[in-house]
């Protein structure tokens, strides 16, 4: 008789897990493919952004951001800023932006690279993230040589992390 209750308890526990991992699942497929301030809602594991320079610049070629999700509530942030030639400073800025009640909030600011006298610089981070949120990253870019400052910004969709 204990091992028939034991079993059943057992079951019910089992299912009420399921339950919740479905609603999870739901919360993610019901923001699906919607477009906020820019960026798309997938369940994509990675996204990527490059953005050129509009109007050609004489420094600054384009910048790169993206996020992964590495499984486990672990993200990994990358970006990276390219120049045509070598300037006096080549910067990158990075930061995690999260959905919360349908808007892009700042989470976490990963901060500014700055490489002297080079022509690219680049970074990545992994960070640990609570799940059953949307991320992006946001990056900007920018390169000095002497008084010009040219600067590029982008943003990746939105990665759903369980």
């Amino acid at each position: 008789m204990r091992i028939k209750k034991l079993k059943t308890l057992l079951s019910v526990l089992m299912l009420f897990c399921m339950l919740l991992n479905c609603m999870n699942v739901m919360a993610a497929d019901e923001h699906l493919g919607e477009i906020v301030d820019g960026s798309v809602l997938t369940d994509d594991q990675k996204a990527e952004s490059t953005v050129d320079s509009r109007l050609r610049g004489v420094f600054l070629a384009h910048g790169m951001c993206g996020i992964q999700n590495d499984g486990n509530h672990k993200i990994t942030v990358n970006g990276s800023t390219d120049c045509y030639v070598t300037c006096d400073k080549v910067k990158l800025t990075l930061g995690v932006e999260r959905l919360v009640d349908g808007s892009w909030k700042s989470y976490k600011i990963i901060g500014t690279k700055t490489a002297y006298n080079n022509y690219t610089v680049s970074k990545v981070k992994q960070l640990t993230v609570e799940g059953g949120y949307y991320y992006r990253v946001k990056s900007a870019h920018v390169a000095i040589e002497g008084d010009t400052v040219e600067t590029l910004g982008g943003e990746t969709n939105g990665i759903w992390v369980n």
